[in-house]
């Protein structure tokens, strides 16, 4: 594909056929083009001057965006047979949330800033789809973290010498990622979880076979052997609700089937980034939304493919985060724990009861791993809550950061609201106890300076409460 029917695939793919180009400037200064041209041998005079050309799209239903020249642009390498890279409006789909999105430049004059998710493909004269897969990902969180902007050419750098144009593991960006200060945590999917079953099946039947076993021993080695450390839906939407965006690897004839590709896969394993989902009319997420560096941006695929087919995952989190949300529900942070948190708040209800209410899912959890700049943005905003709510957010302490738990009720009337709120400690700081802050109808328990306060209610002070990033 080139250039015009690079936007139409995009445009049928992602956006229904609604995207156009409105203007073309054939050469402008991209940052990453003019990074990545220096990677060629033999950097010629030629390949020097080249530039990379620029398509401004627009969307063709006038009253979507009346006043804006356009509404995002695709730089395209020179022969314009590669996105070199993209920023484009998040698709206007109902129940479609790219959670990760992040507020990025752009030099439309009425519109100075894009929320959305970079988006770029492979050169094929430099790599697979690897590369550029993490070049979004850690777009996004350079973005999130204010780290230091990251380019392909600094990626492809970190990777070991002549492996650029041959499959990459995500493994091998781990000394990248150390670099800029971010700690990788590598997870297998159920498709690798059977691997293992099978090659556990064959051990025992050819009596412990050294040379299997050590096979088994050197994967086992590299993605961990415990249930901690399994990908599933429920884990991937706690990191993709927190804004994480995770890096995904699926044999590539797979996802073929999911997105009914056309044409033979490069390689045998292909990969992508979650960065959002969608959400059904009961508030049940069917589906998760990826960036495919080889087939388009802000694509859906199945939460079922995700629990059957996904090989293996990766998540990179800021290095001051110690504890993962597979720990927290490992360590009996579950609906056990929460149980009895509730019934010691709220005596009113016996323990048969509260077991009933989190097996049948009448409440409900709703994790996400925040800042502390980020829980006292939102939570202290008076045009959302009451003002004993912003105070109580206010006035408390918090680690750097925190997983926060929402407690969902999703019998309310409104799907928008909550029945309180639970926060941890992510980051082991000691001057804080796993648990740091409860905001329940008749409870509060907060840190401040160093010291735990608590309070409790005759009567609710609440009957529900704004969830995080509701509209």
């Amino acid at each position: 594909m080139k250039g015009n029917e690079f936007v139409k695939h995009i445009s049928n793919v992602a956006y229904g056929s609604t995207l156009k180009v409105v203007s073309r400037i054939n050469s402008v200064n991209c940052k990453e083009w003019e990074a990545e041209k220096q990677l060629f041998e033999g950097n010629s005079k030629l390949l020097k001057s080249q530039k990379a050309v620029r398509f401004y799209v627009e969307d063709k239903n006038p009253s979507y965006n009346l006043h804006h020249y356009h509404i995002g642009h695709i730089d395209f390498r020179p022969k314009m047979e590669s996105i070199c890279d993209a920023y484009l409006p998040v698709p206007p789909q109902n129940n479609f949330y790219v959670t990760c999105k992040k507020s990025f430049k752009s030099d439309d004059p009425f519109n100075p800033t894009i929320l959305t998710v970079p988006y770029k493909t492979p050169n094929p004269k430099l790599s697979l789809c690897s590369p550029p897969t993490i070049w979004i990902l850690l777009r996004i969180l350079s973005s999130e973290l204010s780290k230091e902007y990251i380019s392909m050419r600094e990626i492809l750098d970190s990777l070991p010498q002549g492996s650029t144009l041959s499959p990459i593991s995500s493994d091998s960006y781990r000394d990248l990622c150390i670099k800029h200060k971010l700690s990788p945590y590598f997870y297998i999917g159920t498709r690798m979880k059977k691997f293992y079953e099978t090659i556990e099946k064959e051990i025992e039947s050819r009596n412990n076979d050294y040379l299997l076993q050590s096979l088994y021993d050197s994967l086992r080695n590299y993605s961990g052997d415990s249930e901690s450390f399994i990908m599933n839906s429920d884990l991937l939407y706690s990191y993709i609700e927190s804004e994480i965006p995770v890096f995904l690897t699926f044999k590539a004839e797979d996802l073929g089937e999911e997105l009914n590709y056309n044409g033979e896969p490069v390689d045998e394993y292909h990969s992508v980034v979650a960065i959002g989902h969608t959400l059904d009319d009961n508030g049940n997420v069917p589906e998760f939304i990826i960036h495919d560096v080889s087939y388009s941006p802000f694509v859906k695929i199945s939460r079922n493919f995700i629990d059957e087919k996904l090989v293996d995952a990766m998540v990179v989190l800021p290095e001051d985060i110690m504890i993962r949300f597979e720990h927290l529900m490992s360590h009996n942070f579950s609906s056990e724990l929460f149980g009895k948190i509730v019934k010691q708040i709220l005596p009113l209800f016996s323990s048969e009861e509260i077991d009933i209410l989190f097996s049948s899912g009448k409440i409900q959890i709703r994790p996400f791993l925040m800042s502390s700049q980020r829980i006292k943005f939102w939570f202290t905003n008076k045009y959302i809550y009451e003002n004993d709510v912003c105070d109580l957010y206010s006035k408390a302490d918090f680690p750097k950061y925190v997983w926060f738990f929402e407690l969902r009720n999703p019998e309310l009337s409104d799907n928008y609201k909550c029945s309180g709120h639970f926060v941890f400690d992510a980051t082991m700081d000691s001057s804080f106890k796993s648990l740091v802050l409860v905001n329940l109808p008749t409870f509060r328990l907060w840190y401040r300076n160093g010291r735990i306060y608590s309070r409790s209610f005759d009567e609710p002070s609440f009957s529900s409460l704004k969830i995080f990033r509701s509209p």
